[in-house]
């Protein structure tokens, strides 16, 4: 009936998808062990150190973006696709053994018509028999497709390790002390925070070759829908030329004490931010200096021209943190506020009035 019906014999590999189903369970039993393992021995580090170091250390393997945290996600996604090859490899089975069960019926049918002699009533029978026997039969082949895909379509899988990354951008992990100074300086002294604020914009020029440059906490450089939930921007002409830093005052002068991961408007976000958010604008000058070590002087003409766009139009892109750029910014942003010693903070601000 098969032919008859011009549907091709279904021979599912059956036993590579409960291969691979297997084969995906012990993938999650071995990431349960790994993660056992590596809670002990982030414990036991903890267990014997104390301080600042180990601050940072608990800070750093209980963040979303941690080693840690990324093979807990990938626990269940191992789970999640053995079972959709297992379930995958079920439904294949249902559908072969009822379609064979199918097509052994309908050939019987078929051919006892057929050996009784076809007359005009045996050939309005046979069909009728082959059109219910294809409507059933693709019916079949159809629901199995279906189900097959849907499994590996619904399948939960861990969020973009990119995505994580920008959502810890936005909670920074500073040393809690640090956190709690520069916000009380900030709604105390608001202009010493700025001055605090310029003079890491200046050390970061003054390392990097480039002219220092005045940051700006003008509310109305904040008013283009583009750029009103952003802590900070940097701003440059055609040329490359540095033109602005502006860093939003309605984070400046936020009464909240500590980011939450998902923040949303920058209102929600704790003064404290800014300290990355300066390091990141400023990175984004040193992209467009050419002094960039990550733009070497070997670099086509094609490429750097390419970079230098992938950066002018960042503000203009809602795709465009995975360019490279904001993926660096954001790196050197968050490690200068996360690696931030209570130490060099306080040298920080006893070089500001």
């Amino acid at each position: 009936m098969y032919e008859k019906i011009n549907m091709v014999i279904p021979d599912p590999d059956v036993d590579r998808l409960e291969t691979l189903g297997d084969t995906f369970t012990s993938y999650a039993e071995a990431l349960i062990s790994a993660e056992g393992k590596i809670s002990q021995v982030i414990a036991s580090i903890l267990e014997y150190n104390s301080g600042p170091a180990a601050h940072q250390f608990q800070l750093s393997e209980t963040s979303v973006t941690s080693i840690h945290s990324h093979v807990q996600s990938l626990i269940p996604a191992g789970r999640n696709t053995a079972r959709a090859y297992l379930e995958s490899a079920a439904a294949a089975k249902y559908a072969v053994t009822t379609l064979d069960g199918l097509n052994q019926r309908y050939d019987e049918s078929y051919n006892q018509a057929v050996r009784g002699g076809i007359g005009k009533e045996d050939e309005a029978f046979i069909t009728l028999l082959v059109e219910e026997a294809s409507k059933t039969m693709k019916a079949i082949e159809s629901w199995a497709t279906n189900k097959i895909n849907s499994l590996f379509e619904d399948v939960v899988l861990p969020d973009p390790f990119l995505e994580l990354m920008s959502r810890e951008d936005i909670y920074k992990h500073v040393d809690q002390r640090i956190a709690e100074e520069f916000n009380e300086i900030a709604r105390n002294d608001p202009e010493r925070a700025k001055r605090i604020l310029q003079k890491v914009a200046d050390d970061f020029a003054d390392s990097h070759g480039l002219e220092r440059i005045p940051l700006s906490f003008d509310e109305a450089d904040f008013s283009n829908d583009k750029v009103k939930n952003s802590g900070g921007y940097c701003q440059v002409d055609d040329n490359g030329r540095r033109i602005k830093i502006a860093l939003n005052p309605k984070t400046l002068g936020s009464a909240v004490d500590k980011t939450p991961r998902d923040a949303g408007p920058v209102e929600n976000w704790a003064p404290y931010e800014l300290l990355g958010a300066v390091e990141h604008e400023m990175e984004h000058l040193y992209q467009n200096s050419g002094k960039y070590d990550n733009i070497p002087s070997s670099m086509e003409a094609e490429e750097k021209a390419r970079w230098k766009r992938l950066f002018q139009d960042h503000l203009n892109d809602k795709g465009y943190a995975p360019k490279p750029v904001e993926v660096d910014a954001r790196e050197k942003g968050r490690n200068f506020a996360n690696q931030m010693s209570y130490k060099d903070f306080e040298e920080l601000c006893n070089q500001v009035p």
